[in-house]
Protein backbone atom coordinates (compact mmCIF):
# COMPACT_ATOMS: atom_id res chain seq x y z
CA UNK A 1 0.00 0.00 0.00
CA UNK A 2 1.50 3.17 -0.65
CA UNK A 3 1.22 6.35 1.05
CA UNK A 4 -1.49 8.57 0.48
CA UNK A 5 0.58 11.42 0.47
CA UNK A 6 1.37 10.48 -3.07
CA UNK A 7 -1.43 11.34 -5.35
CA UNK A 8 -3.54 8.63 -7.06
CA UNK A 9 -3.45 8.81 -11.03
CA UNK A 10 -6.31 7.42 -12.58
CA UNK A 11 -6.21 5.53 -16.37
CA UNK A 12 -9.62 5.47 -17.37
CA UNK A 13 -10.19 3.04 -20.18
CA UNK A 14 -13.22 3.19 -22.00
CA UNK A 15 -13.98 -0.29 -23.77
CA UNK A 16 -16.04 -1.72 -26.35
CA UNK A 17 -16.03 -5.35 -27.94
CA UNK A 18 -12.10 -5.31 -26.98
CA UNK A 19 -11.34 -8.83 -25.88
CA UNK A 20 -8.58 -8.51 -29.01
CA UNK A 21 -6.65 -5.79 -27.23
CA UNK A 22 -7.64 -5.83 -23.81
CA UNK A 23 -5.79 -8.03 -22.36
CA UNK A 24 -2.30 -6.21 -23.77
CA UNK A 25 -3.70 -2.70 -22.63
CA UNK A 26 -4.51 -3.74 -18.94
CA UNK A 27 -0.82 -4.98 -18.64
CA UNK A 28 0.38 -1.94 -20.26
CA UNK A 29 -1.95 0.05 -17.19
CA UNK A 30 -0.71 -2.16 -14.63
CA UNK A 31 3.12 -2.18 -15.39
CA UNK A 32 3.33 1.40 -14.79
CA UNK A 33 6.02 2.40 -12.47
CA UNK A 34 4.30 5.26 -10.56
CA UNK A 35 3.08 3.25 -7.59
CA UNK A 36 -0.25 4.98 -6.75
CA UNK A 37 -2.52 4.19 -9.83
CA UNK A 38 -6.23 2.99 -10.44
CA UNK A 39 -7.54 1.62 -13.73
CA UNK A 40 -11.20 2.65 -14.35
CA UNK A 41 -12.45 0.76 -17.54
CA UNK A 42 -16.27 1.61 -18.62
CA UNK A 43 -17.37 -1.03 -20.49
CA UNK A 44 -20.30 0.13 -23.47
CA UNK A 45 -22.03 -2.84 -23.31
CA UNK A 46 -19.95 -5.25 -25.11
CA UNK A 47 -20.89 -8.32 -27.10
CA UNK A 48 -17.98 -10.46 -26.56
CA UNK A 49 -15.73 -11.48 -24.06
CA UNK A 50 -14.77 -8.16 -23.16
CA UNK A 51 -15.55 -7.91 -19.11
CA UNK A 52 -14.98 -11.51 -18.58
CA UNK A 53 -11.51 -11.09 -19.65
CA UNK A 54 -11.23 -7.46 -17.09
CA UNK A 55 -13.03 -9.63 -14.25
CA UNK A 56 -9.72 -11.44 -14.65
CA UNK A 57 -7.79 -8.72 -14.07
CA UNK A 58 -9.54 -7.43 -11.32
CA UNK A 59 -9.58 -10.87 -9.24
CA UNK A 60 -5.92 -10.56 -9.11
CA UNK A 61 -5.59 -6.44 -8.82
CA UNK A 62 -7.32 -4.60 -6.19
CA UNK A 63 -6.54 -1.33 -8.36
CA UNK A 64 -9.05 -1.96 -11.12
CA UNK A 65 -13.13 -1.18 -11.32
CA UNK A 66 -15.59 -1.90 -13.54
CA UNK A 67 -18.57 -0.97 -14.43
CA UNK A 68 -20.67 -2.17 -17.48
CA UNK A 69 -23.06 -0.03 -18.87
CA UNK A 70 -26.85 -0.95 -19.30
CA UNK A 71 -26.85 -0.46 -23.10
CA UNK A 72 -24.33 1.11 -25.70
CA UNK A 73 -24.38 4.81 -24.97
CA UNK A 74 -21.46 5.49 -27.76
CA UNK A 75 -17.77 6.34 -27.68
CA UNK A 76 -17.81 9.81 -26.76
CA UNK A 77 -20.60 9.23 -23.70
CA UNK A 78 -18.63 6.03 -22.74
CA UNK A 79 -15.54 8.42 -22.26
CA UNK A 80 -16.75 10.60 -20.29
CA UNK A 81 -18.52 7.48 -17.92
CA UNK A 82 -14.94 6.14 -17.48
CA UNK A 83 -13.73 9.51 -16.54
CA UNK A 84 -16.15 9.86 -13.96
CA UNK A 85 -15.77 6.76 -11.86
CA UNK A 86 -12.05 7.83 -11.50
CA UNK A 87 -11.03 9.40 -8.64
CA UNK A 88 -7.23 10.69 -8.42
CA UNK A 89 -6.21 13.69 -9.20
CA UNK A 90 -4.59 13.28 -12.31
CA UNK A 91 -6.34 11.36 -15.22
CA UNK A 92 -5.17 9.66 -18.86
CA UNK A 93 -7.42 7.96 -20.88
CA UNK A 94 -6.08 4.96 -22.69
CA UNK A 95 -8.13 3.58 -25.65
CA UNK A 96 -9.00 -0.01 -25.16
CA UNK A 97 -7.13 -0.90 -27.93
CA UNK A 98 -3.68 1.21 -26.89
CA UNK A 99 -1.03 -1.02 -25.83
Amino acid sequence: MQPDSIPLVTIAIPAYNSEKYIRQTLESALNQTYPRVEVVISDDKSTDRTAEIIREYMAKHDNIRLEVQAGNTGPVRNANLAIRMGKGEFFIILDHDDV
